[in-house]
């Protein structure tokens, strides 16, 4: 499948709430936080650098996402998102009576059916993810199983991603991340099921803030994650660098605030 969870495949939902103090008959309502839209992201290391564009409509929904020259369209419909089509997929968003996650996403290629994800949410958090393929002959396969749980601030603190294994038929552990932490800035990413459906494999979406540290545990060895922030004066992170086994990297951020 294009979409993988190979990586981690989560992210949770940091709805932002509009707090109201009564005093006696009078409703007063907070002063509002500016909300800010990431409307570009620059990754750099040692191979060079992405850039990757995205545009909102009226109703600030994410409707186009460019990377590396490759745009994915997204539809919405009463204000749900409901499609995602790039060159390679069409996604189609499933929801439950009254739901505002989705809880099965539809995968096409070339108009053919490949697969889906089943999600379960728990209090706005992602909690589990399936991912299903059929390869047209042995028919539906839950090939990657994620389980994640969070803090009462709705931040990580734990994800375990589940692989099946053909020879052994059973499921794998394949990755274990925990020791996680975070500061207490806002994840642009959170509060946008598009961001989730682009940024599946990406450990920068998880939580409604950013993580700074954490403990990776790949195929039983440990491998420390750490990343540093500066953010603009909404508490939103401007630039990122980031030490991981794989190398460093940076990543820079630009935003439409209103």
């Amino acid at each position: 499948m294009k979409k993988s969870f190979k990586s981690l495949t989560v992210i949770a939902l940091g709805a932002g709430l509009l707090t109201l103090n009564a005093c006696k008959e009078e409703v007063v309502e907070e002063p509002s936080v500016p909300i800010c839209y990431l409307t570009q992201e620059t990754y750099s290391d040692a191979d060079g650098s992405d850039v990757s564009y995205y545009e909102y409509d009226s109703d600030d929904n994410l409707v186009l996402a460019v990377y590396d020259g490759d745009s994915t369209i997204f539809g919405y419909r009463n204000g749900r998102l409901v499609s995602a089509n790039d060159k390679f997929t069409e996604a189609t968003f499933i929801y439950g009576s009254g739901s505002t996650f989705p809880e099965r996403i539809n995968l096409k290629e070339g108009g053919i059916d490949y697969g889906f994800l089943i999600v379960e949410t728990t209090n706005g958090n992602i909690t589990k993810v399936e991912v299903h393929e059929n390869d047209g002959t042995s028919g539906d396969l839950i090939t990657e199983v994620s389980y994640i749980t969070y803090d009462a601030n709705g931040n990580i603190k734990s994800a375990q991603l589940d692989e099946w294994d053909e020879d052994l038929e059973e499921y794998i552990t394949y990755l274990n991340i925990g020791n996680i932490t975070t500061d207490d800035k806002t994840n642009p990413y959170s509060g946008s099921i598009a961001f989730f459906y682009l940024n599946n494999d990406n450990p920068l979406v998880l939580g409604v803030n950013n993580i700074l540290t954490g403990d990776v545990t790949l195929a039983g060895t440990v491998l420390p994650y750490t990343s540093s922030y500066t953010y603009n004066d909404n508490d939103y992170p401007i630039t990122s660098s980031t030490v991981f086994f794989i190398g460093s990297n940076t990543r820079t951020f630009t935003y439409n605030c209103k």
